[in-house]
């Protein structure tokens, strides 16, 4: 039996308890290979301190992973950033703008009308737009002297500075502009810029297999943090 295989009795750091016994089974190990004891205890710091790094390692691994599959149920299952690109949603939203998407809210019953909602959009779905809900399904959509009725009602849109004239959008620039029912599992959507805004007048209903969530937060520049309405 080796006597005194201690690293602390020797000088050495202190160790936790399963560390201790490592090392003394290192220092045993070189003992009874025929190393004399100062040499058996340097091989025994250095199989601790391999093994400290081992662990060290795998714990940032582990760490590293759990990070990365924490961020991919957030951005799967809860939320999602959204950078606006174009003036479509003007005043309300602005070019550059970076809003929060809350996917999470989907399980409360949401979309509603009126409720800004990023989505693939139909015609390509590896892009995404941002609009307003305007109707859900079964509610009937028309427009008519610049202004959106939704069955019957004419909508009040205080958000709404640049609306089409007359007979812009639904005229001169051909768009359909109903009346139109929305088909169960659909959404008709419209941006706040209304004369410069592709939308339902133009490549028609929004699935809501389509929708990715409501932007419910502008939190980039700093300086226009707000809630989005």
């Amino acid at each position: 039996m080796v006597s005194n295989p201690d690293p602390e009795s020797t000088g050495e750091r202190k160790l936790a308890p399963r560390l201790r016994r490592k090392w003394q089974q290192a220092y045993e190990q070189a003992v009874a290979a025929g190393s004399p004891p100062q040499e058996a205890a340097q091989t025994a710091d250095a199989a601790v301190a391999q093994g400290g790094a081992g662990k060290a390692l795998r714990e940032i691994l582990e760490t590293v992973i759990l990070a990365v599959v924490l961020a991919l149920l957030i951005r799967g299952f809860v939320a999602e950033t959204f950078v606006v690109q174009g003036i479509s949603m003007r005043p309300t939203l602005h070019t550059g703008e970076r809003v929060v998407v809350a996917k999470f809210l989907d399980w409360f019953g949401y979309p509603h009308d009126g409720q800004i909602v990023v989505f693939r959009y139909p015609k390509d779905p590896a892009v995404s737009f941002i609009k307003r809900v305007i109707a859900t399904p079964g509610q009937t959509v028309q427009i008519k002297g610049g202004h959106v009725y939704v069955d019957g009602r004419r909508l009040v849109e205080p958000f709404i500075k640049h609306k089409d004239s007359p007979t812009d959008s639904c005229t001169i620039r051909g768009y359909n502009c109903g009346p139109v029912t929305v088909p169960p599992g659909d959404l008709y959507v419209l941006g706040d810029n209304r004369p410069n805004s592709e939308d339902s007048r133009y490549f028609g209903f929004v699935p809501l297999a389509n929708l990715q969530g409501p932007a419910v937060l502008v939190f980039w520049p700093p300086q226009d943090f707000r809630l989005v309405h």
